[in-house]
């Protein structure tokens, strides 16, 4: 075995600049028949074997230019900054080293590998490429294939390295997240002139999945920080916001590209609503800064999504609770009053109570959804408490036949004795708010429960 990795080490230069110059000296070694794939395989497999124990450790990595590994990390370090300084290099050239030769899928090799014991020395690895990806990006743009190989690597550090990053490595890592969602912009603009196939929004599903990964990684929970770390709350909650700005740039990027029909393809629709419900979520003040287009295509989102099924409405009415609570806290004038904002949630105040309506037989799928993002609107602001009755008044006055009418009038006048109440009552502790809310709740599924045979169109 390490007479293996010695051959690898050594000769791994050597085997990468023998295709380039498309000649056959290194034909006879094992590793230049691997397929760029199956090196990845190969290099996790033979990165985790090296750290099996901390004498074995030593011997691969610890014994400087005698280490078994030594010529593989001075090649993974240093092959970012020679490619990118060579004279005049076309990006037909450099699409070659990355894709074809396999450079960025020795990278993604070594990501794979990653342990709570190793990750340093993956860190090390990977961070000279991690930094000039986003320049890798600008300068293959128009080779599809490899933006995509270069957005699976930024992936899978995301996935399996930044959950061990200390606060500081992963400021410097969202840095580069942030830089080559810049320099993908252009390619997410025209996406639109694409066929409509799952295979050509390649590079799309691995942004949203990027995103979703920088929300779920564990950077948040600042419990676990060491104070020795030497770092402060104050520093650690601004990196973290810093990562809800690439977080809102990257959402800023995907919204105006998923189009209904795009938001047809499962693969697309299902890592897209789950996005917005968690950057909803974790980042609701964040999301409220969205204005303009931005905002209103988000709204269009939010709507479709209530409309495709029960687990994509859930996931959009959870959106919808946590914006409406977001304003309802928000000490930010500006924000707390901000018109289009207002506007923003007074539109989705129907399609609310729609979705009630639509999936009051299958709660078992969607949950409370419904009556939770409606409470959290009717409570956010007196405007969009206000808007809630008069819509209420329009449902009824949208029955045509009389007796129907009287129904949903009678199912619909408890519910509204109930909101007038909560209106003109201020509740002073924490129980009475929860009382309010729970008879609330209860009040408009009791009511829609009683009208949604009537008022849903079988």
């Amino acid at each position: 075995m390490v007479g293996m990795c010695q051959d690898f080490s050594k000769n791994i230069a050597t085997t990468v600049n023998a295709k380039a110059a498309n000649q056959n000296a290194g034909n006879q070694a094992w590793h230049s028949k691997l397929t760029p794939t199956a090196s990845r395989a190969v290099i996790s497999s033979l990165i985790q074997i090296s750290f099996t124990d901390l004498n074995l450790t030593n011997k691969y990595w610890g014994c400087g230019e005698n280490s078994i590994f030594h010529d593989f990390s001075k090649f993974l370090t240093s092959f970012p900054n020679q490619l990118l300084s060579f004279k005049n290099v076309q990006s037909t050239t450099i699409s070659k080293y990355l894709y074809h030769f396999g450079m960025v899928d020795f990278l993604i090799g070594c990501v794979d590998s990653v342990a709570p014991d190793n990750v340093t020395t993956i860190y090390q690895l990977i961070t000279p490429f991690l930094m000039k990806a986003p320049e890798f990006i600008s300068r293959v743009r128009a080779h599809r294939e490899t933006v995509n190989l270069i957005l699976e690597f930024l992936n899978s550090t995301c996935y399996r390295v930044s959950q061990y990053l200390k606060f500081k490595e992963m400021a410097i890592f969202n840095e580069c997240l942030l830089k080559s969602l810049q320099a993908l912009q252009g390619n997410l603009a025209s996406a639109s002139g694409r066929e409509v196939e799952e295979e050509n929004f390649q590079d799309l599903i691995y942004v949203m999945d990027i995103l979703d990964n920088l929300l779920t990684n564990g950077f948040l929970d600042f419990d676990d920080t060491d104070e020795n770390l030497g770092i402060s709350n104050m520093e650690a909650t601004s990196i973290a916001s810093n990562c809800g700005d690439t977080l809102i740039y990257g959402v800023s990027l995907v919204i105006p590209v998923m189009t209904e029909s795009l938001l047809e393809l499962p693969g697309l629709s299902e890592r897209y609503y789950r996005l917005l419900s968690l950057l909803c979520e974790i980042y609701p003040e964040k999301v409220l800064k969205l204005t303009g287009d931005q905002l209103s295509s988000f709204n269009y989102s939010l709507q479709l999504a209530m409309n495709a099924g029960p687990s994509s409405a859930a996931q959009a009415l959870d959106a919808i609770t946590e914006l409406a609570e977001g304003i309802d806290q928000s000490k930010d004038p500006n924000v707390k009053n901000s018109p289009e904002l207002l506007k923003f949630l007074e539109s989705l105040i129907k399609p609310v109570f729609d979705a009630a309506l639509l999936y009051s037989s299958r709660a078992a799928e969607i949950g409370n959804g419904a009556t939770r993002a409606f409470y959290a609107m009717f409570k956010c602001h007196d405007i969009i408490a206000n808007a809630c009755l008069q819509m209420l008044t329009g449902v009824v006055n949208s029955v045509q036949d009389d007796n129907y009418r009287k129904q949903v009038e009678n199912g619909l006048g408890v519910l509204v004795e109930d909101m007038k109440k909560c209106i003109a009552v201020t509740c002073p502790t924490r129980v009475a708010k929860r009382n309010m809310k729970q008879h609330f709740m209860k009040s408009f599924d009791e009511c829609v429960s009683q009208i949604a045979p009537i008022v849903v169109v079988k």
